[in-house]
């Protein structure tokens, strides 16, 4: 192996040992998580409230779906890097990895925990709007994916 060949392998390495101690955090303490989750109900159930018995367009219920998604992304991000301030272990974190290496990883957890938060509006708003939502089901999951992989990159 070449010696570029095992820095990047070891940039790698230190990128999943970053996404590794995100998990192991978020896991422990469950703050956001316990959060988003509730903002994302709390948020469904303000839209199945405020539209009673009317029945919305599925372009209005979409746009209504992405907006939760785009708020519960956006306000679980600001948990990735205050986290590592209210430990004290930004600096320990800068010693350890560069700043592509934490960005990659951070990176990484943040898009897993919008895709299982992504994941939990779409449950909700499957069993609140059943039959206007997801009528094209296969065209859906396919903006679904893309919709939630490109938001992390967005919000970093």
């Amino acid at each position: 192996m070449s010696f570029n060949g095992g820095r990047m392998m070891n940039s790698i390495i230190r990128t999943w040992a970053v996404v590794a101690k995100d998990v192991r955090s978020e896991l422990r303490t469950r703050y956001a998580l316990n959060a988003l989750l509730m903002f994302i109900v709390t948020s469904v159930a303000t839209i199945l409230f405020a539209l009673h018995d009317d029945m919305l367009s599925p372009e209005i219920l979409s746009g209504m779906f992405w907006v939760v998604i785009f708020f519960s992304a956006m306000s679980g991000l600001s948990r990735i890097f205050v986290s590592e301030e209210e430990r004290g272990t930004t600096m320990t974190l800068r010693l350890v990895a560069s700043p592509s290496v934490v960005y990659c990883g951070k990176l990484i957890f943040n898009s897993c925990l919008t895709l299982l938060l992504s994941s939990a509006v779409m449950v909700l708003y499957v069993v609140v709007f059943p039959h206007s939502l997801f009528n094209h089901r296969p065209s859906f999951s396919w903006r679904y994916f893309w919709g939630v992989l490109d938001s992390p990159l967005q919000r970093l």
